[in-house]
């Protein structure tokens, strides 16, 4: 009877266990729309790798240093540095070193501020190009323009923002 009861509990204790979701965007029922992407994140930028280094914390993040090429959200220009994790256990990258090797284009799609720091994930739609042009031309593709090309945008829920054709 004791060990019903110790088998019982334990059960118990797991049926109760919040559900833990994996670090992909697998789980998601559809592909966030530009739109959401954009009101999702507070700098969206390409950028080409100047730099990259890891701190000898416990945790060891990434700090990747991007010469910005172009910015489609949140003012990021010169150079700017975006944090990220080393381990894809915790959404970052196993070997950042590989994977942003100095002169490397990306689009970055990153969370934070000027002051705090930005950091990005690699679930969040980072994507590496052959050129900043071939960078620009994805980004157009989603519907994304450069913030020096949005003459007006609306505050609703999905912002819709339009450019001068001239």
């Amino acid at each position: 009877m004791k060990k019903a009861l110790i088998v019982l509990a334990l059960f118990s204790a797991f049926a109760a266990a919040p559900v833990a979701e994996a670090c992909s965007v697998i789980a998601q029922e559809r592909p966030p729309t530009a739109s959401e992407i954009l009101a999702s994140k507070d700098a969206i930028f390409i950028g080409t790798v100047a730099s990259i280094m890891q701190d000898k914390s416990i945790n060891g993040e990434y700090h990747i240093t991007f010469d910005v090429a172009e910015s489609y959200k949140g003012s990021v220009d010169g150079k700017v540095t975006v944090r990220s994790q080393s381990s894809s256990a915790a959404c970052g990258y196993d070997d950042g070193y590989t994977s942003f090797k100095a002169g490397t284009v990306w689009a970055v799609f990153a969370s934070g501020n000027e002051t705090d720091g930005y950091t990005t994930t690699s679930v969040t739609y980072n994507t590496s190009y052959d050129s900043v042009a071939d960078a620009k031309e994805a980004m157009n593709d989603l519907g994304l323009t450069p913030e020096d090309e949005q003459i007006a945008c609306t505050m609703q829920y999905a912002p819709v923002c339009g450019k001068s054709t001239s």
